[in-house]
């Protein structure tokens, strides 16, 4: 029996794990994290573009736990492989994940 923190879990790393697997993708070449907006961080700081959808997904959970328990599954070096971590000041009210490109800057730093 899962407790609901587990259970929101599962099913959001399934969906982020199968949206990664229908563009084509590694795992590995992606990246994931959490954010209370997912537009600035996607779009502004990750430099994603927003008219790329299929290169992108965030998905809405329930609290921070289960926002941090969906982050670590997705970044765990054996299970998820998907560059990503802790950082930054959250609430994580969002997951996001988003397949890795040239202009991408996976820890959100204009300098990269």
């Amino acid at each position: 029996m899962y407790t609901a923190v587990q259970n929101a879990s599962i099913e959001v790393v399934n969906k982020i794990l199968n949206f990664v697997q229908q563009a084509g993708s590694d795992p590995s070449d992606s990246y994931a994290g959490i954010t209370d907006d997912p537009e600035r961080r996607l779009f502004a700081e990750h430099l994603v573009r927003k008219e790329d959808s299929g290169s992108y997904i965030y998905l809405p959970v329930p609290d921070k736990e289960t926002a941090d328990l969906v982050e670590s599954h997705l970044t765990d070096s054996v299970f998820g492989r998907m560059d990503g971590g802790p950082g930054g000041d959250t609430k994580g009210c969002f997951v996001y994940a988003y397949l890795k490109k040239p202009h991408t800057k996976p820890r959100g730093d204009p300098s990269r």
